[in-house]
């Protein structure tokens, strides 16, 4: 993520220019504070297309997982890995096996 004084020196470019702009990026992202935002006031304002075909996992059942967690349905996502063994829970650090 850039920050707000980079973003406008960019459009300072784009509008110079009369050039367009598109821009990619994840509103999800944490940013720190002095990036303040802007990429996600930007998306609130201005057309935007959400990308949702995921290429990087190539497994079916890792692209679903990945997916769910996209969500934020953190525990669906778990409970289909566990469901195919992907994971394993171990309760010893919990004290629940003494």
């Amino acid at each position: 993520m850039i920050g707000t004084k980079a973003y406008t020196e960019l459009f300072r470019v784009v509008r110079k220019n009369n050039y367009q702009l598109m821009l990619a990026g994840d509103e999800k992202q944490l940013a720190s504070i002095e990036r303040g935002g802007i990429f996600e006031m930007l998306s609130n304002i201005f057309d935007l297309h959400v990308l949702t075909d995921i290429r990087r996992q190539s497994e079916n059942l890792i692209r679903e997982v990945a997916m769910k967690f996209a969500d934020s349905n953190i525990l669906s996502g778990i409970t289909l890995l566990k469901q195919n063994n992907c994971v394993n829970f171990d309760n010893t650090l919990l004290g629940l096996n003494e």
